[in-house]
């Protein structure tokens, strides 16, 4: 992201780290296959196939 990122832990988790102004550096609860950070939002694509996003809209 602009000043966030996150990564995929071994278990599927999510961690991030950075500026949380938008509350997108707050990992989401679950586990993911794909996570992607970028400007002021968050996404990313649960092992269940159901899609999670964090951003300021």
């Amino acid at each position: 992201g602009g000043f966030h990122t996150c990564g995929l832990k071994t278990d599927g988790t999510v961690a991030c780290w950075g500026d949380d102004y938008y509350g997108q550096a707050t990992p989401p609860a679950g586990t993911f296959a794909q996570v992607s950070a970028g400007g002021s939002h968050t996404c990313g694509l649960k092992t269940d196939g159901t899609r999670r996003a964090r951003s300021p809209r």
